[in-house]
């Protein structure tokens, strides 16, 4: 098969300069079809400048943007068989349920019955049956939102984007409509083009992330890619938590590299991935799940250091212990399941001295 035809988006070197100000630097992407695709990153990155473009919002500096292999950087919205979901849902509120989900088959003239057939498809879809006589004044945010990407998704697009969509709503129904927004786009098959700055919402939804920075893609990737091995400090440090450990490497090896760290007794280990030289500064990076601790040296423990525990914190999924190293830097541990909280006695922790480790392939070394 054709390699762009497998795509239903791509950016080849796109640009977007303002005067002196370049909102999009040089971005290529390839989306697939069928793809949950999200750009994610914090406010002002270029990542809804770049879903503007896909949809014809604001014309490009330079670049080239296609739909299904064919280029559409110069053409308006309307010739992009693209729809857009908006976090402001931006339903008409003398309209029914109903009148605004067949809105864009009523101005495209498609006959009544069909549209009668397709709004049903479409109330069915969302789990909305009952509601297809209501205003969206009589229905919940969440309820709204729904109605919003059923009016995108009735006109059968090639790609829909979604701008934040579940930004306006509370953290419990923005967790079930994620659910939800994941099976309704595994069930029609659509490419979804999806604008979040929410690390959790982006990891629980994708097939694939673009971090975006500085109107650039630090890095592109699965989720798990992302996660546990990041390209540098920016995407470790805004992709869930992280430890980071400063040092001077002091050995490069075949497969691994030895940095002198503050507050370690010896040298970490960790897997080479990256050109680095000897005396070279760089950074360990160590997610706090993959950190184990204990009271006593035992030999499972590599990379080890003494630590003092000056807080614990149980947080439901994961009990978190605040350790502080001899040169007075932190370390987060986060052990699964309860480890005592419950009953207090983690909290005669604080104040113990504990040994941290961790192993080899655990660590990552970021040159930034």
């Amino acid at each position: 098969m054709n390699q762009t035809l497998s795509h239903a988006v791509e950016l080849v070197d796109v640009s977007k300069v303002y005067g002196s100000f370049v909102a999009l630097d040089n971005v290529s992407l390839c989306i697939r079809r069928g793809e949950f695709y999200t750009l994610l990153g914090p406010s002002g990155c270029g990542k809804t400048t770049t879903l503007n473009i896909v949809g014809g919002f604001i014309p490009i500096t330079s670049g080239q943007v296609l739909i299904n292999g064919k280029p559409v950087q110069n053409d308006p919205p309307y010739r992009r068989n693209v729809n857009t979901v908006f976090q402001n849902y931006a339903l008409f509120p003398h309209m029914t349920v109903a009148q605004n989900i067949g809105f864009g088959l009523k101005m495209k003239k498609v006959s009544q019955a069909e549209i009668e057939r397709r709004v049903t498809e479409m109330l069915n879809l969302i789990s909305l049956e009952e509601f297809g006589q209501r205003y969206p004044g009589q229905l919940s945010g969440g309820q709204q939102q729904r109605v919003a990407l059923a009016r995108a998704l009735v006109n059968h697009p090639e790609v829909l984007l979604l701008d934040e969509p579940l930004g306006a709503l509370d953290l419990k129904i923005r967790k079930q409509l994620q659910v939800e927004l994941l099976n309704i786009q595994r069930q029609v098959g659509i490419t979804f083009v999806y604008v979040t700055h929410d690390q959790e919402e982006a990891m629980a939804l994708s097939d694939r992330i673009a971090v975006m920075s500085n109107g650039k893609v630090a890095q592109e990737g699965t989720p798990a890619e992302i996660y546990y091995h990041p390209v540098n400090r920016f995407v470790a440090d805004f992709i869930g938590e992280s430890n980071f450990f400063g040092g001077q490497v002091v050995e490069v090896t075949a497969g691994q590299v030895m940095v002198n760290v503050p507050g370690f007794g010896r040298p970490i280990c960790a897997p080479l991935a990256q050109a680095i030289t000897p005396a070279q500064a760089v950074t360990v990076m160590v997610r706090p799940e993959r950190i184990a601790w204990s009271a006593s040296v035992t030999p499972d423990l590599p990379n080890l250091a003494e630590a003092v525990v000056r807080k614990v914190a149980f947080l439901g999924m994961y009990t978190q212990l605040v350790g502080e190293l001899a040169d007075g830097s932190v370390v987060l541990i986060h052990q699964a399941g309860e480890a005592g909280a419950a009953d207090n006695t983690s909290q005669e922790l604080v104040g113990q001295r504990i040994f941290i480790g961790w192993k080899l392939q655990d660590g990552q070394v970021l040159v930034d």
